[in-house]
């Protein structure tokens, strides 16, 4: 859980992204295997191997 100061912060720094760097970004991932793709997902998540 986050707290309500940490959220704000997330949320202003993520909806001012420049959306040149946001299509940017989705064009790097779009070349990821399905797996690759799985795998950057659950990284993002906070997933770790075991």
């Amino acid at each position: 859980m986050l707290t309500p100061r940490i959220s704000k912060r997330l949320i202003d720094t993520f909806a001012g992204l420049d959306s040149a760097v946001a299509a940017r970004a989705r064009e790097r991932l779009s070349v990821l295997t399905s797996r690759e793709d799985d795998v950057v997902r659950a990284v993002a998540r906070g997933s770790v191997e075991r």
